[in-house]
């Protein structure tokens, strides 16, 4: 991918390298038409001045950044723990910044970080992983040889550490358990729109229930978000319609806490009336009135093995001869029977 340039903006703006370099500091001496013109095209483009470049002349700060989408999720606050103590166990002061699954916050932040001269990143990537417009700030990381690592699926032609979750093959075997249990009409609620990890999920759940020769009912589907309220929401309007769906698999466990307390107001009993199953396995799961059926995917891993990729990274970037290459570590999951899906009633399960 070719680097923006200063001279490239100029050219495009029809005016002088020394005229962009004014509007990039804010100085005076450049009409407002002008002004408005060059910014129209950094921003298009996202250009950033100079804070990777100055960012790769000093030594190291003894900081890393991570870039996240929110700490309310529970999820994420967890790995967020992990990765706070096992870098200031490394000798390292973490610097946390929330994107609340916005990409332009993302790359606000990423800026930030290198206005600050961070070591490295570890970027829980908000965007699509497929639309340059959303991946353009990781490439240029890239360019200037900053160390980061990502935990999303593999950006194409982006060459970095990854920690990858199988999101799809999560839902899958949330959703395939609820087919096997015999449900047919399961009904699903998303996470965020446009959210790779809600994507995927979805697209697992397509995925079985074809496997398994039942049509997608979109009439099954509603759009969720992060939360428990969103979760309750959706659940309310979906177990409201005429053929109601026997199981639901939400996004996260808390939009599946929603499900239950819908459920629970609705005099719908669980799981004999309705199946409910999760993701994510958040410490309260197992404590609910209705223990709660979910995929797992090991929070301590996930956060150990990203500061451990990038702390390679930096280490082999201050040790040229060091040619560690990029790794792509693939962490796994499980599914967690508890009494929510209803396989105890039907098989004598006994749940964790």
């Amino acid at each position: 991918m070719r680097k923006l340039t200063i001279q490239m903006i100029a050219d495009m703006a029809g005016v002088s390298k020394a005229t962009v370099s004014r509007v990039i500091n804010n100085r005076p001496s450049v009409s407002e038409k002008t002004r408005r013109k060059v910014q129209e095209i950094i921003e298009k483009y996202n250009y950033v001045p100079n804070i990777f470049a100055q960012a790769l002349n000093l030594k190291r700060s003894q900081t890393v950044g991570l870039v996240t989408t929110e700490i309310t999720n529970i999820v994420t606050a967890e790995i967020a723990s992990v990765i706070e103590r096992t870098t200031k166990e490394k000798g390292y002061t973490l610097i946390l910044c929330l994107t609340e699954g916005n990409v332009q916050e993302e790359i606000s932040h990423v800026r930030s970080l290198c206005e600050r001269k961070v070591d490295g990143m570890i970027i829980i990537h908000a965007g699509s992983t497929d639309k340059k417009e959303e991946t353009m700030h990781l490439f240029q990381l890239k360019e200037y040889g900053i160390p980061f690592v990502l935990v999303c699926d593999p950006i194409p032609g982006l060459e970095t550490d990854y920690v990858l979750l199988d999101h799809e093959r999560g839902a899958y075997d949330a959703v395939k358990h609820l087919l096997e249990l015999g449900h047919r009409k399961i009904g699903y609620i998303s996470g965020p729109k446009g959210l790779y990890t809600e994507v995927a999920r979805f697209e697992g759940y397509k995925k079985a229930l074809k496997d398994y020769g039942v049509k997608v009912d979109k009439r099954l589907v509603r759009e969720g978000g992060y939360g428990l309220e969103e979760g309750y929401r959706a659940a309310i309007d979906l177990l409201s319609i005429r053929d109601r769906p026997s199981a639901i698999f939400a996004f996260n466990d808390m939009e599946a806490i929603g499900v239950l307390r819908a459920a629970k107001e609705m005099g719908i009993a669980v799981p004999k009336e309705l199946a409910v199953v999760g993701t994510d396995d958040v410490r309260i799961a197992p404590l609910l009135e209705v223990p709660l059926t979910t995929v797992s995917f090991p929070k301590k891993v996930i956060g150990q093995t990203a500061v451990d990729l990038l702390l390679g990274q930096i280490e082999a970037k201050d040790s040229p001869r060091l040619d560690r290459g990029f790794r792509k570590v693939h962490i796994g999951h499980y599914l967690v029977i508890r009494e929510s899906c209803g396989a105890r009633l039907r098989s004598g399960i006994t749940p964790p």
